[in-house]
This record gives C-alpha cells, sequence and structure tokens, in this order.
C-alpha cells in the first residue's frame, strides 16, 4: 500500500507573511485542517494547523490581536519539514506521523522534489478500511480516559484543554454519557457561537452605585460548552471492529468517536489511534 493511492492532490498552499485570517479562511473554503506553507520556488517549508491558530488565540503575545494582524511567519518557528514520496508504503508514512506527532505529510517528487500531494491521517483512514478490515477491534486501538468538559464549562476552558494536551477534541459528558463533542473547529470558526453574537449577548441587571443608587447594567454572557458542541456526537462500542470505527469517521467526516460500553463513556478513538493500528504499534 503506497502513499500514491492515498494522498491528496492539490495541495493548498500560502507562504509565510500570509496573515492567519487568510489561512482560517483557506481552511473554511477548502474544509481542510492545515496548509502547506512554501518558499518563492514553491517548495515546502513547514504546515500551519487549526492548532496553530488556537495557541495563538490564547496566547498572551497575541491573544489581543486580530488574526489579520499576526502573520504565519510570527507563530511557526522554521523546522525541518518532515517529507515523503509517492514510492513510500502508507505503513512509514504512519510511523512517521506518530513519531513526530504530526498528522499531515507533503508529499514530494523523489526525482524534482517539487510538492505533488498530501497525506493526512484521514487518507489513512481510507487506507485502513481497505486493508485492516478484522485486525483489530475498537478496544484495541482507543484511547482510555479521554479529555471530557461539562455542558457549562467555558469555550476557554475548551480552548485551554486542547492547547494543553495537543488534542483536536474534547467530549462532553452528562452522567458519564457523552452528549456532545467540541472540536478545533467549533473553536477556531466558531460556527456555532451566534446566542451570544446576536441580541442574546447581554442580559439586563439592576444593581446599585458606590452611592447606593439603582442603575441597570449589561451582564455579558461567556460562551459555554453547550453553546458551540455537536449534540448527540457519533459513537462507537468497545466490541465493534476499528474498520468499522474508520468508515464511519469517513462517512460523516469527522476525526474521532467516543467509544462506549452499556453507554457510558469508556474511551475515544481517532484518527490518531486508526495511524497507529497502521504503524504497527498497537498494544494489545
Amino acid at each position: 500500500m503506497r502513499v500514491s493511492r492515498y494522498m491528496s492532490s492539490p495541495v493548498i498552499t500560502a507562504k509565510l507573511t500570509d496573515n492567519l485570517a487568510y489561512i482560517r479562511n483557506l481552511m473554511l473554503k477548502h474544509g481542510i485542517s492545515r496548509v502547506v506553507i512554501v518558499d518563492e520556488a514553491l517548495k515546502p517549508i513547514n504546515i500551519i494547523t487549526k492548532g496553530d491558530i488556537i495557541r495563538a488565540m490564547i496566547s498572551k503575545e497575541w491573544r489581543d490581536k486580530p488574526l489579520e494582524l499576526i502573520c504565519v511567519n510570527d507563530v511557526k518557528e522554521p523546522t525541518e519539514l518532515k517529507l515523503v514520496t509517492p514510492r513510500m508504503t502508507v505503513k512509514k508514512a504512519a510511523q512517521i506521523m506518530l513519531k513526530n506527532l504530526i498528522s499531515g505529510l507533503p508529499v514530494v517528487s523523489q526525482v524534482s522534489s517539487n510538492l505533488v500531494g498530501i497525506i493526512t491521517k484521514t487518507d489513512l483512514l481510507r487506507a485502513f478500511v481497505d486493508g485492516y478490515s478484522g485486525a483489530y477491534k475498537v478496544g484495541d486501538l482507543m484511547t482510555k480516559h479521554p479529555i471530557t468538559v461539562r455542558r457549562t464549562h467555558t469555550i476557554f476552558r475548551v480552548q485551554e484543554l486542547l492547547a494543553k494536551y495537543n488534542i483536536s477534541r474534547v467530549i462532553v459528558v452528562e452522567d458519564e454519557t457523552p452528549v456532545g463533542i467540541i472540536t478545533e473547529t467549533d473553536v477556531v470558526f466558531a460556527r456555532s457561537v451566534k446566542p451570544f453574537l446576536a441580541k442574546d449577548k447581554f442580559i439586563k441587571q439592576r444593581v446599585r452605585d458606590f452611592r447606593g443608587r439603582g442603575a441597570v447594567v449589561r451582564a455579558y454572557m461567556v460562551p459555554i460548552a453547550e453553546d458551540v458542541m455537536t449534540p448527540n456526537p457519533y459513537v462507537i462500542e468497545v466490541d465493534e471492529d476499528a474498520s468499522k470505527a474508520a468508515t464511519m469517521m469517513l462517512k460523516h467526516g469527522i476525526s474521532g468517536l467516543p467509544v462506549v460500553h452499556h453507554d457510558k463513556l469508556i474511551g475515544i478513538i481517532t484518527k490518531s489511534d486508526i495511524t497507529k493500528g497502521i504503524a504497527g504499534i498497537v498494544r494489545r
């Protein structure tokens, strides 16, 4: 199973001098989680992800600035970019991703080093469905003790958790049952944050000032997990074939599934966990 069979092409690219608002719009327009950064010769030199944008949004240095005033080179340090070629096996690509804690690899021509594609963990899902049916149960690959929040945790707490644990989603629970899921997309694109951006962004309260006089003030509402979560998330039972989980992720365009046993949350299976199965580093 070669990279050439599963890589995506053409690749969405940008430059170091492009701002994060432009990068965000590229991601939104093309439904992607990362953009490859190229130099003047159009050679790949870096990658910027939704996670990078979240870290900028909560950092002390950049959180008070609009995204259009923050450039890629402000938040991305020069790095030795990991590359693969079309003839490399998907197993080797999976191993490189896991070793370097990354989710996408630019694919370059072995002869010219020109950018010809990108292979991501989403692409590896297709490889898993094709070649690993029956190889693993969900329980073999899942991550135990997933990061969770409650409905009333603030969106700022969610941002902190995503950045702190370098994860792409948190599960919203109620009495140990998954009732929602919040992803990087929900945070970066704020697609469900309309209630506090419109007429309901504040409530009026009557208070007394320091002279004891009555006054009406606006109390602004803080967005909470319930405002931005996707409710009633798709879930999968722990004893199901892991290829079913990969198929569900592809079908519904998602990157992780809460794992349940008798409706109680016991883990999560993500594209990263599927990648571990392909890389052959699973501990049963």
